[in-house]
């Protein structure tokens, strides 16, 4: 064990003398911190329900096949097939999937995207018709949503 030089002694008895009459200020910003957090967290949350979105409207989007008949009545000949996406005929399931990003409770937030329409909601919840659209398409962007929530912020913004 190396030992102390005069000199160093000295320097600690001053410390100690003059540490008694020193002020002191502590600042705790851990309001501060949590709720930039949080914020941060809210726009992840709002990115990924975005994201999700999209796909779910992408993935919905493609047309039934149709052909026009001799009395001029358009008649679908091709719809979705049990496991594969709905197909679109009206496209009034495409423009009702919303969004919903809120904050619940102090420290969480959360992202919902759904549908109103009622035939939207048989299609995800059906056994027997298997044309789930919402949780596939979660379950699809599963890991890119998992980065954007846990991933570091350069990675989000496009920088390298």
């Amino acid at each position: 064990m190396a030992v102390a030089s005069k000199i160093v002694i000295k320097a600690r008895a001053r410390r100690a003398v003059t540490a008694g009459k020193r002020a002191v200020q502590l600042e705790w910003f851990s309001d501060f911190v949590s709720e930039r957090i949080t914020l941060s967290m809210m726009e992840r949350v709002k990115l990924a329900s975005i994201l999700v979105q999209s796909r779910v409207i992408h993935n919905i989007s493609i047309p039934v096949v149709s052909k026009i008949t001799s009395t001029g009545k358009r008649r679908v000949i091709a719809r979705s097939k049990p496991g594969e996406y709905p197909r679109a005929e009206t496209t009034n399931l495409l423009k009702n999937i919303f969004l919903e990003v809120e904050r619940v409770g102090r420290w969480s937030c959360e992202g919902r995207i759904g549908t109103k329409v009622n035939y939207g909601i048989i299609l995800e919840r059906s056994d027997r018709l298997r044309r789930k659209y919402l949780v596939k398409t979660l379950n699809e962007q599963r890991a890119r949503v998992m980065k954007i929530l846990t991933g570091p912020l350069a990675e989000l913004k496009g920088k390298p």
